[in-house]
């Protein structure tokens, strides 16, 4: 292709040149880079069907950045600092600038798991043309676009037949209170441009907590997998158990650069460890131009000689996001003196406000080695879990650390829904429709979703099998057991019925069991009306990512439970949209697409418990990858009763013996 002919090709080949010189030739420097979305994810997000029940759970095959862009016309992924955030920016732009110049640089395979299961990744939509910009304080969305270029803008405004305009964005983050004008215009930008596809990347300290528009989709990019490492790593000619660059420590981008320059130190190396080879091997030019992260490790070993940790704990106290590499780097460096961690992390907790609470984020790792200090790390925790305080991802990380540590919080707890009637539906999809009263008798309902430690004494009970790859990871007790089909949640209701007669919890004549459609959806609506042409949530019609963990808060996993306070229902029920697809008792036919016991809600029938497998039952609530859409009190899913998947849990309801 000859790179004059147009505007956009002219841009292409000074892209090339350009990115080759700024990339290392070498093997590993265009590493396929994953992100925290599946192939099951994908498929949990429409219709699907089960009639062959599975065994286990499917091993996750994770997509490419490279293709998230192709199924997201605007997408944001987030990694932390020196989680390789531009390598990926400029090996997308070289990717795509080769394609379009009759140079190609990018294709083969990529692993897609831990596991090692690999398969080829590429670039399907044609000829693109890619501008890539680094985002600056102050700068606006015609900024950016100015910024791109004239050669881009003239691919903006071709036709059909010219190469799709492709923007990326790197280091989002920069534009600080400025991306709340950024993010107003993307809607009216993706609607003036149809053919413009978006990519933005960010800081997850950042931008993992922003609001995002309508049609930007976020997404975390993952660590590299051990088997993409060690294939990038085969022709190094170090012995495996010498090469750092496998340890779990090079797992993050900036890391394994470092490994791959280090010595043989060992495939246990930590972070330390391959920080302090790396410094022996550095260029005085390569140690003095480092980035923040690294500066920090640095930082670290020439702090951790002293005794004081008070330069430390103000350099926290000032920035706690920034400081946070300084803090876990000493901590690990004084392992073995529990005197002056101790007196580190006591320090650290008697900051004020929201401080402490993030300096409790710091060093929840090393909780199990200050038993001193657990008990004040442990509440500290709770009041992160119980106000709901600081940004979604962080409490996200509180609640494992306390899940880790012994959650008090009493998540068998039931709340008192009393009987009446109310309007069940909502008009926003035919599935839902119409709206209509019902009446229900009053009835009790778990405040939470059954936990993994509630169903896990179950499973030491009774010997049932449970699929789940993670529900007796301690970290993940308190959150939503999972994987789990209609009959697994029968049983665990039948068991625990036994369980509370005897201890005094529910009466003789009471029943443990799933909740029928009208109670589930009563638990979560409260009395709210119906609103036209909106979705109805547990806390109202205004969609908040603070409320719910769903696809805006771009966790896209499970979390303890409780952890988004302000999106309790009507009657204090938590996680009653987004988090997990919850079991009702309530039959929705055998047709994926549309119920066989359609609305309005009656006796007839769609309440049976004998229905055969191919029958499938509702479920309702949305989860962690559901928007608002979904995710809200009227919307009805549905799965065969011998279906299951990570997303998929239950709450049970207490009510008298029919």
């Amino acid at each position: 292709m000859n790179a004059a002919r147009t505007p956009w090709t002219t841009v292409a080949a000074a892209s090339l040149a350009r990115h080759r010189a700024i990339l290392p030739d070498e093997p590993g420097a265009l590493l396929p880079r994953l992100v925290a979305y599946t192939r099951e994810d994908k498929a949990a997000k429409g219709l699907r069907s089960l009639r062959a029940p599975k065994d286990v759970p499917e091993t996750p095959i994770h997509f490419t950045a490279l293709e998230m862009i192709q199924e997201e016309r605007a997408l944001l992924l987030t990694a932390p600092p020196g989680g390789g955030r531009t390598t990926l920016a400029l090996q997308v732009a070289l990717a795509l600038a080769g394609e379009l110049c009759g140079e190609p640089v990018h294709g083969g395979t990529a692993m897609r798991n831990e596991q090692g299961d690999d398969a080829p990744h590429g670039w399907r939509l044609g000829a693109s043309v890619p501008a890539l910009v680094s985002a600056a304080p102050g700068m606006a969305l015609a900024g950016i676009l100015a910024a791109a270029g004239d050669g881009f803008g003239a691919a903006l405004d071709a036709g059909e037949a010219a190469p799709l305009p492709v923007l990326i964005v790197d280091d989002v983050e920069r534009l600080g209170d400025g991306w709340r004008d950024v993010a107003a215009g993307i809607p009216d930008l993706l609607a003036a441009r149809p053919r413009l596809r978006l990519l933005l990347l960010g800081d997850t300290r950042a931008a993992g907590a922003w609001s995002l528009p309508a049609g930007l989709v976020r997404h975390a990019m993952l660590p590299l997998p051990v088997a993409e490492r060690r294939r990038a790593q085969a022709s190094s000619g170090r012995a495996p158990g010498d090469d750092p660059a496998l340890s779990p420590a090079a797992a993050h981008p900036g890391l394994f650069a470092l490994a791959r320059q280090a010595g043989p130190i060992g495939a246990d190396a930590m972070v330390e460890d391959i920080v302090d080879s790396w410094l022996e091997v550095a260029t005085p030019a390569a140690s003095l131009s480092r980035p923040a992260w690294l500066a920090a490790l640095i930082d670290a070993a020439r702090l951790a000689k002293g005794a004081d940790p008070a330069t430390a704990v103000a350099r926290f106290a000032a920035d706690p996001a920034g400081a946070t590499p300084l803090i876990s780097s000493l901590l690990a460096r004084w392992r073995d003196d529990v005197a002056r961690v101790g007196a580190l992390v006591g320090a650290l907790l008697d900051l004020p406000g929201d401080g402490r609470r993030r300096a409790a984020l710091c060093v929840a790792a090393d909780a199990q080695r200050l038993a001193v200090l657990r008990p004040r790390l442990a509440a500290v925790l709770l009041d992160i879990v119980q106000a709901g305080a600081l940004r979604p991802e962080e409490r996200i990380a509180a609640g494992r650390a306390l899940s880790a540590l012994g959650d008090p919080r009493d998540l068998e707890a039931l709340v008192e829904i009393p009987g009446g009637m109310f309007t069940m539906g909502c008009a926003s999809n035919p599935n839902s429709s119409p709206t209509h009263p019902v009446a229900v008798a009053p009835f009790r309902i778990g405040a939470y979703p059954v936990t993994n430690a509630r169903y896990a004494a179950f499973l030491r009970a009774t010997g049932r099998r449970w699929a789940s790859a993670e529900g007796l990871n301690p970290e993940r007790a308190n959150m939503p057991a999972t994987d789990l089909t209609w009959h697994d949640a029968r049983a665990f209701c039948d068991w625990i019925t036994a369980r509370w007669r005897q201890e005094g919890r529910i009466a003789a004549h009471e029943t443990v069991r799933l909740p029928t459609e009208p109670e589930w959806e009563r638990a979560a609506r409260g009395d709210q009306p119906v609103q036209a042409a909106c979705f109805v949530h547990p806390w109202g019609t205004a969609w908040d990512d603070d409320r719910v963990n769903g696809e805006t808060t771009g966790a896209n996993d499970l979390c303890a439970v409780g952890l988004f306070p302000r999106g309790r229902s009507p009657y204090g029920c938590f996680d009653m949209a987004g988090q997990v697809w919850e079991w009702c008792l309530t039959l929705w036919g055998e047709d994926m697409a549309r119920p066989s016991f359609a609305y309005p809600y009656r006796d007839d029938g769609r309440e049976a418990r004998d229905a055969p497998d191919g029958v499938r039952r509702v479920l309702r609530g949305g989860c962690f990858s559901s928007g608002p859409a979904k995710a809200n009190v009227a919307y009805r899913g549905s799965l065969e009763a011998g279906g299951f998947w990570r997303g998929n849990g239950f709450r049970v309801v207490v009510a008298p013996i029919v």
